[in-house]
């Protein structure tokens, strides 16, 4: 009946993961909840982590940013939680705080987060939030070279759209020559 119980839990956590990366945030939260209150869960303080965070992570999706910001607290407060979830909750944060105009906390979530990461990991994602942060702090030439870092290493189309679109307000006062190239670019990709 443990294994039973077990592969209950997990499978709400996987279903929860289904309707997160279906964009199906009210199902994702209210899946997740289940998982999290499930007896295994609760009395697993790893498995506690990994149900804050995803729980968090769809509250986050949803707009609930009060709820999101506590769960990513919680899971990096929680001694037992997988490292890298607690690294992921630390980016997360720092998107709450830039979406809620809290630049500077925004910034020192997203450095903390930085410091995680190993040498040479792929820092897209961390390159185009801290973009996204100094352009709202109108730090433009600062952001602009973020947005060219991230640009280097992104393989998602609409995020590679948006940096090109970036890119393009900022072009003609940093690199004038290649506003054509962005604008064509964003074009391209938008058309795909």
């Amino acid at each position: 009946p443990d294994t039973l119980c077990r592969y209950y839990a997990l499978t709400e956590q996987n279903l929860g993961k289904h309707h997160l990366a279906n964009h199906d945030y009210s199902k994702a939260v209210a899946t997740f909840a289940r998982y999290r209150n499930h007896p295994n869960c609760c009395s697993d303080s790893a498995l506690i982590g990994f149900a804050d965070f995803f729980l968090g992570k769809a509250r986050m999706m949803k707009n609930e940013f009060s709820a999101a910001d506590s769960l990513f607290h919680s899971v990096f407060a929680n001694p037992h939680a997988d490292a890298e979830i607690k690294d992921m909750s630390l980016f997360h944060l720092a998107k709450i705080y830039h979406v809620q105009g809290d630049n500077v906390t925004a910034l020192s979530f997203l450095e903390a987060h930085q410091r995680t990461l190993p040498g040479g990991a792929n820092q897209s994602a961390d390159d185009y939030l801290k973009g996204d942060i100094l352009f709202d702090a109108c730090s433009y030439d600062s952001a602009f070279i973020y947005y060219r870092r991230s640009l280097a290493y992104s393989t998602s189309l609409s995020t590679r759209c948006l940096i090109y679109n970036r890119l393009a307000k900022l072009a003609p006062t940093y690199e004038p020559d290649s506003l054509a190239s962005y604008i064509d670019h964003n074009a391209a990709l938008v058309g795909t």
